[in-house]
């Protein structure tokens, strides 16, 4: 059931922005093959780099194409509307960092890229708080956290 009360959703705002300052600092910004990725989401765009030889999407970011090893990539804005793939219930400490956010909820979403070789699928971190099912429509949720634009995810219609 989404949250309408006020104090519901600023709590739910301030859980979302909490989490997306954990994640920022595990980021690796330096890794080169994702930077269109990262210049995307400062944007607020979710990007996907297309090979430039061959035309197929090229996920998860890498140096070469895996399919005719092209080094040259074109990173395009998706329009699609992003689904939950898979999450769970994180109840254990496994991230230092994440301690005194447990539980939470982990998983990938689905961003809807229609490729014959690879499905783009994205995780994320959500308070518990959240309503989940698997294959409902997400909203990409792009929090600024110093250098970084976090992507994060929330069920469509809940904030």
């Amino acid at each position: 059931m989404p949250r309408t009360d006020t104090a519901d959703l600023a709590s739910a705002e301030n859980e979302l922005a909490t989490l997306a300052e954990v994640v920022a600092s595990e980021i690796a910004l330096d890794w080169t093959p994702a930077a269109g990725f990262w210049e995307g989401c400062r944007e607020h765009e979710l990007r996907v780099p297309i090979c430039n030889e061959c035309g197929r999407v090229a996920w998860y970011p890498r140096v070469a194409c895996g399919h005719c090893l092209s080094e040259h990539f074109t990173w395009e804005a998706t329009d699609s509307s992003p689904r939950l793939y898979t999450w769970t219930t994180v109840m254990f400490q496994f991230i230092e960092a994440l301690k005194e956010h447990l539980p939470y909820a982990s998983g990938l979403v689905d961003i809807g890229i229609d490729s014959p070789d690879v499905n783009v699928r994205l995780s994320f971190i959500l308070p518990t708080s959240y309503q989940l099912v698997i294959g409902m429509e997400m909203t990409p949720v792009f929090i600024d956290v110093g250098q970084v634009t976090v992507p994060m995810f929330v069920p469509t219609g809940q904030p």
